[in-house]
């Protein structure tokens, strides 16, 4: 019991995290956003080259945004676990779109941002992938352990 609690804890701190950083990213004014990502992209585009050219700036800036909510979909699907001892994958996607939709509000304050639609809905996409990712190894873990019992 003590090692659950444990792990909740663990979590919930993970999961605040993951959103704390979501926050600082989106409170960088357009200019800082901007730079941070243009070195962000001149990294992969050394790495990956011709593929990255092809994908741009903007795809890169949507990516982060989907890999951000896939990060914090997993991390508050296993928070949700841990609290409630079950899977609630719908509940888990009801957080994460609220969450994006605060933190499109929040950029409204944000010099040179904007509120965006289609970033809440990359980032809900984002949080969805996080969340059916949980929810498969999730599966698997419980199948291996019954595996194991047998």
């Amino acid at each position: 019991m003590q090692q659950k609690k444990i792990l909740c804890a663990a979590s919930w701190v993970l999961t605040a995290l993951c959103m704390a950083l979501i926050f600082f990213f989106s409170h960088q004014t357009s200019d800082d956003s901007a730079e941070i990502s243009m070195g962000f992209y001149s990294k992969i585009l050394e790495w990956l080259g011709q593929i990255v050219e092809k994908i741009g700036h903007d795809g890169i800036r949507t990516l982060a945004h989907f890999a951000e909510y896939t990060g914090l979909g997993f991390l508050m699907s296993t928070s949700l676990m841990f609290t409630f001892s079950r899977r609630r994958p719908w509940l888990t996607l009801i957080f994460c779109a609220a969450y994006a939709v605060t933190d499109e509000i929040h950029q409204i304050f944000v010099p040179g941002r904007a509120f965006q639609v289609t970033d809440i809905l990359v980032d809900s996409a984002g949080a969805l992938l996080g969340i059916g990712v949980f929810c498969l190894l999730t599966l698997i873990v419980v199948k291996l352990r019954k595996t194991k019992a047998d």
